[in-house]
């Protein structure tokens, strides 16, 4: 049902003798009641204020019809409130993308006019695009082939686009056929911006040339504005002027007379401002790597910070339909944040792009500027991403996962080992955090952890996660700390290795630890009391153990492989492979390989004789972690998301699913639901069935 929409259904039920009486109940009864077998709303139901029990806007009760003898029959209903109600898709999956183009090389600008969407590609021109009876966007024509183009926007029928030859008009009631290209403004510049009748033009140098195209084809100059620095965005509204001069914050302009401009007021922030968009008495501002600031403007000679949102990537375009803020964060892709109550402003939904440049609002279609990407076409009228069923927030996010049965252990950048029971996976619970450390630590642009402080050691930090019997092993700088994983109580630690230890395998009673170019042996039956058995020695330093059947597997962040049988408490030689790339996981199924090997995707090998079967490479992140469960592949792809392939065919993996999650370093799963930790928010549960659905619907 839709906002507010009061009657919800007309119930039927028949009894032969008697008139039918009816009760409601369930979680969610006390919003509805019947009147004349109509099910009505007590109280008006508003999507953006969720009152049910889950407060997902999902309204669950049960309604019993009675005879006169008092028999019944019940049913149980569920009743979604949504903001359009007949978009049953949006309704149910929230945000998504209906369709895209690849008719260029790099789109950085969109618009739409009538039944044509027109794309500018930097390199190529201007395209138009039309809806196919398919649901497509098809190209019916292009203009001005070969020449560098910066900015376009509409002015009525007209098409005004700034290239570097200066700025010229489109007439877009022409016929395709009869369109020409009229140049108008032989000026130079970066961007242009049309407020009704008047055209500003900037320049590299910060100058802004104001001009009336009352006349389109024949544009009067009117006034030169001149900014301290190179102006990034223009935004006016009731007769104002805010101008974003990059480092230099918000200049604001009294305009209501051309001819005689003044500054009436500025907002100081010490970010690079690449856009600016106001409503009421607030400014959102985008900044290029710190997010989104919400300013109080009210008083324009003292405007007040009152929200900092700190957002993925580096946020350069804004939009803004029904409280909803729309965010290009570029390699990000797509923001939208909740300004309803713009002091308690949030991120509520996301998607992934290529590289979002620019964006176009028209109805509730969103359309995206996405650079190598084209253009996208995403449906905005439920913005709200439903993809992760629930969250634990561990500030600064988290790189490391290990799920055990209904425990999650999580490594965050706090230096903090978390404990998380997922029993509930609707309402995951924190059940401790162990601190570990003083020190901070970054990741580079491939996702791999570093300190932020010089040092050769990374004592500071779990470099890997391991469960056996009731414990759970956690190696860090010398040392591997061993804890009680029921009590959270640490029990013992081995750390006489003099090397820092960057993983550990566990089988049989048999803790195996990676160390340098070793593989040190303990026997763990007495867990306080391990024993040194024995060691491996390899030829390079190893970062990863994985264990398989009687395989042990030992591999490096720099491509080489190594793998040894398991004889009793011995490891014997068996292959050595050195891929010559990167290499970040491994999983093994049916003495198949999957290698996550980066930007190179995921590699498929045979155990036996290493030859490579096939690649998994639709991606454009970096695969940072896969995981098998039953005939389903995983992957952790840093920069756009969680994936999922059947993969019961190995020759011919097939995509299932994927949720997007920018900063997504780390993935476990199970049969239901996948988990996922990223480098923003920390632990994110994803239910596996409701993402297959949503991307088997788009793919139809």
């Amino acid at each position: 049902i839709e906002n507010n929409q009061s009657i919800v259904l007309k119930l039927r039920s028949f009894d032969r003798s008697r008139p039918v009486r009816y009760e409601i109940g369930g979680d969610d009864f006390r919003f509805f009641k019947i009147s004349d077998s109509i099910l009505m709303e007590k109280i008006p139901l508003v999507f953006r204020n969720p009152k049910d029990k889950n407060l997902d806007n999902i309204y669950n009760i049960t309604i019993k019809a009675f005879d006169s003898k008092n028999n019944f029959v019940e049913k149980n209903i569920s009743i979604e409130v949504c903001p359009k109600s007949d978009d049953e898709f949006a309704c149910k999956y929230g945000l998504y993308q209906i369709s895209e183009a690849k008719y260029s090389s790099y789109v950085n600008d969109v618009v739409k006019y009538k039944d044509l969407i027109i794309a500018m590609d930097r390199y190529d021109g201007v395209f138009f695009l039309k809806k196919t009876k398919a649901n497509r966007m098809q190209k019916v024509a292009n203009f001005n082939r070969g020449r560098l183009s910066y900015d376009m926007d509409i002015f009525k029928n007209y098409l005004f686009v700034l290239d570097k030859e200066g700025v010229s008009v489109i007439d877009l009631n022409s016929s395709f056929e009869n369109m020409k290209k009229e140049s108008v403004i032989n000026e130079n510049g970066e961007n242009l911006y049309i407020y009704k009748n008047t055209l500003f033009l900037t320049e590299s140098d910060g100058n802004i040339d104001i001009f009336n195209i009352k006349d389109p084809k024949n544009p009067v100059f009117i006034n030169s504005l001149n900014l301290p620095n190179e102006i990034s965005s223009i935004f006016i509204k009731n007769g104002k002027m805010f101008v974003c001069v990059n480092e230099d914050g918000v200049f604001v302009f009294d305009i209501s007379d051309l001819k005689d401009i003044k500054e009436i007021g500025r907002i100081k922030n010490s970010s690079v401002i690449k856009d600016i968009l106001v409503k009421n008495s607030y400014a959102y501002l985008a900044a290029f790597g710190d997010g989104i600031f919400v300013f109080d403007i009210s008083d324009l000679e003292n405007p007040k910070e009152i929200k900092h949102i700190k957002l993925d990537s580096k946020s350069i375009k804004l939009k803004e339909r029904d409280d909803y803020l729309f965010v290009a964060d570029l390699y990000a892709g797509i923001k939208v944040i909740d300004i309803q109550n713009p002091k308690e402003a949030k991120i509520v939904g996301y998607l992934s792009t290529t590289k979002a440049q620019n964006l176009w609002i028209d109805r509730n279609i969103l359309y995206v500027a996405d650079g190598k990407g084209g253009v996208k076409e995403i449906d905005i009228s439920n913005p709200i991403t439903k993809d992760i069923l629930s969250k634990v927030i561990l500030p600064k996010g988290a790189y490391k996962i290990f799920l055990d049965k209904d425990e999650v252990f999580v490594a965050d950048f706090q230096k903090r080992l978390d404990f998380i029971s997922v029993k509930n996976r609707k309402k995951p619970v924190l059940l401790k955090d162990l601190y570990l450390s003083d020190r901070t630590f970054k990741i580079d642009k491939e996702g791999d952890i570093s300190l932020e402080l010089d040092s050769l050691i990374d004592r500071d930090y779990v470099s890997d996660i391991k469960t056996y019997k009731n414990y759970l092993f956690a190696p860090r700088g010398f040392r591997v700390e061993i804890f009680d994983k029921n009590s959270f109580l640490p029990l013992f630690f081995i750390g006489d290795l003099n090397k820092s230890i960057k993983c550990v395998g566990v089988d049989n009673n048999i803790l195996y630890v990676g160390v340098d170019k070793d593989i040190v042996l303990f026997d763990i039956s007495d867990i306080k009391k391990p024993k040194k058995i024995g060691s491996y020695r390899l030829t390079f330093s190893v970062d990863f153990l994985k264990i398989y059947s009687f395989y042990l597997i030992a591999f490096s962040e720099d491509g080489n492989l190594e793998i040894l049988k398991i004889d009793g408490k011995k490891l014997k030689f068996y292959k050595l492979i050195n891929l010559g790339k990167s290499l970040f996981d491994v999983e093994v199924k049916k003495d198949t390989v999957f290698a996550a090997v980066g930007r190179g995707g995921i590699e498929i090998y045979d155990l036996n004789s290493f030859k490579k079967i096939a690649v998994i490479n639709p991606f454009s992140g970096y695969v940072r972690d896969v995981k098998i469960v039953e005939n389903y592949l995983f992957a952790a792809v840093l920069y756009e998301g969680g994936y999922i392939f059947d993969i019961k065919n190995i020759f011919k993996p097939n995509f299932v699913a994927k949720t997007d999650l920018y900063g997504i370093l780390g993935i476990e799963a199970d049969k239901d639901f996948m988990y996922a930790v990223d480098f923003n928010y920390g632990l994110n549960i994803i239910d596996i069935n409701f993402i297959k659905n949503k991307s088997f619907l788009m793919k139809k």
